[in-house]
């Protein structure tokens, strides 16, 4: 019987395979793959597990870049977050803002032990995963809401100069 990382493995190659004459016309092309729901199941069950490898979280990053429209795997972890926890801390680190954004969304979800970490992706450097933890944030209800609003008031970004009125606002 195969692990899941190997599920997840070869999913992704023969995902790589397919992609590569994909019609990417349309937002979310990535999910027409015909075994796109047996892959983000793999990645999924892997991300409740322990992961050891540099290469399992490489696999899981990349399902989570792929999901970024449908969100899959972003709305597992919220649905699972005490078992995806520790594989969605580490995702905090990618290189890629489409895994970020979803992972401090997801941390909104988390309760108070994932206000740290959405104080942490306050300074990340793509104002849109700045913007969605500070949604998270307020979802959370910070004590000191009103100094961290405070801190992007003047944002360069309208968009986070937006969403901190939602900060304030709870």
């Amino acid at each position: 019987m195969k692990s899941n990382t190997s599920k997840v493995k070869d999913l992704l190659a023969k995902w790589q395979e397919w992609s590569q004459s994909a019609d990417r016309s349309e937002d979310g092309w990535q999910a027409c793959f015909p075994d796109w729901i047996p892959l983000m199941a793999a990645a999924a069950t892997l991300m409740t597990q322990r992961i050891t490898t540099d290469e399992e979280l490489q696999l899981v990053e990349t399902c989570w870049q792929m999901s970024e429209e449908d969100e899959y795997l972003a709305d597992y972890a919220k649905a699972n977050f005490a078992l995806c926890r520790a594989t969605v801390i580490r995702l905090i680190t990618s290189r890629f803002p489409e895994v970020r954004w979803q992972v401090y969304e997801v941390l909104g979800e988390g309760g108070d032990g994932a206000e740290r970490w959405l104080r942490h992706a306050l300074d990340d450097e793509d104002s849109y995963c700045r913007r969605r933890a500070i949604l998270s944030l307020a979802k959370i209800l910070p004590g000191d809401a009103d100094k961290i609003a405070a801190r992007f008031i003047n944002d360069p970004d309208p968009y986070i100069r937006q969403v901190v009125s939602d900060l304030t606002r709870s």
